[in-house]
């Protein structure tokens, strides 16, 4: 019984495994060929090829400023960097080479960029002929990156009107803890009376009767004992 079951399991298992061919070989389903290399695969937004310099419109050259950082970040060591001594000022490389052969794509050397002059390129196609090939220089890394976006003018905030010269002295003392009050003809501002607190219950029945005239309702210390 055993060896009846491995055998039907076998049959089972196989017909399983060929369902995805035969669907796939099925006339009703469309083809899916791409005509490579006549036709270019379209890639992902977010598809991260070698890192490239890309231009700035304004000036058509790099933005970056030979600071070194993406060659020391970089895990295979294959970024070469060296500053302009010319010109110190300018802050521009003479020389920023990128060995592509052994690149791992990890993308540190576009995060660490302080001024973030590396982007991914967009080209799937990097064979070559030779070793000597895939070294790209300065002049190469640019013409791959293309150009920066143009940056879009920001709005500048419009400034809002400085209160007048009465209206904060007013708010100044408002806020101190006084209040100000407006004269009858409209003029000169004074300032309004502060409100006298009120008496407590007990101290304003005892004061009722010695406003009237007559005796405190209070004994004397002699009579009540």
């Amino acid at each position: 019984m055993k060896l009846i079951k491995d055998v039907i399991g076998t049959f089972v298992s196989l017909f399983k495994g060929l369902k995805v061919t035969l669907i796939n070989w099925s006339w009703l389903r469309p083809s899916v060929t791409e005509l490579y290399p006549e036709e270019k695969p379209k890639l992902p937004e977010r598809f991260r090829g070698m890192p490239t310099l890309p231009r700035d419109p304004k000036t058509g050259l790099s933005r970056c400023i030979a600071c070194g950082s993406c060659a020391r970040v970089c895990p295979e060591h294959i970024i070469t960097v060296e500053a302009d001594k010319s010109e110190p000022k300018s802050k521009k490389p003479s020389e920023f080479t990128i060995d592509i052969s052994r690149c791992m794509f990890c993308g540190l050397c576009m995060e660490v960029c302080p001024v973030k002059c590396l982007k991914p390129a967009d080209h799937l196609e990097l064979t070559c002929r030779t070793r000597e090939e895939m070294i790209y220089d300065l002049e190469r890394l640019m013409e791959m990156g293309g150009e920066f976006p143009p940056e879009s003018e920001k709005e500048t905030p419009s400034p809002q009107p400085s209160p007048a010269s009465g209206e904060g002295e007013a708010a100044a003392k408002t806020e101190s803890g006084g209040s100000v009050a407006a004269g009858a003809d409209g003029g000169t501002e004074q300032p309004a009376p502060s409100p006298q607190p009120s008496p407590a219950r007990g101290e304003g029945e005892a004061a009722a009767p010695a406003a009237e005239g007559g005796e405190s309702s209070t004994p004397a210390k002699g009579e009540g004992e």
